[in-house]
């Protein structure tokens, strides 16, 4: 770490992706620093330096952190939710989005599709979004799942 040297600047496609991030801090024995890091996007390079100045000051940015905390407990309590649920969206988020094959149906069951995407457009679904199926395996279940899941109906 004591070894000074300029990253490469290089960009493109690789199979190991990574952001590096260079900052020289000199600390004193028995000195510490708290330091933040916060990523983000914005439509223009401007407003990504507007944002990156205003988050400078460590005092905004323990209140915005502050504030998304109170602002997150405040959803779990208007969604009646427990910090169990959120784990199991977050689980249920991830394979959404990131493709789960061990929730995906059965290869043979996948083969026997010859209709592909085109197919669901009769059915108002453009296919263009995760599609997710839920089963519901005990009757009992049902005034659960009413309670529970809310169907977004979108445009597409």
């Amino acid at each position: 770490m004591r070894e000074v040297a300029a990253l490469s600047g290089s960009e493109g496609s690789v199979l190991d992706p990574i952001v590096a991030i260079q900052y020289r801090m000199t600390l004193d024995p028995e000195q510490s620093a708290t330091v933040a890091f916060v990523s983000g996007i914005c439509e223009t390079r401007d407003a990504c330096l507007t944002l990156i100045e205003k988050y400078r000051d460590p005092h905004l940015t323990n209140r915005v952190f502050g504030l998304a905390h109170t602002h997150s407990q405040s959803v779990l309590r208007e969604l009646n939710a427990t910090q169990d649920d959120v784990q199991l969206y977050d689980r249920l988020a991830d394979s959404i989005v990131y493709a789960n094959d061990s929730l995906r149906a059965d290869p043979g069951i996948l083969i026997k599709n010859c209709r592909g995407q085109s197919g669901l457009w009769g059915n108002s679904i453009s296919g263009d979004l995760p599609i997710v199926l839920l089963q519901i395996g005990e009757p009992a279940n049902i005034d659960w799942c009413a309670g529970y899941c809310r169907p977004t109906l979108t445009g597409g």
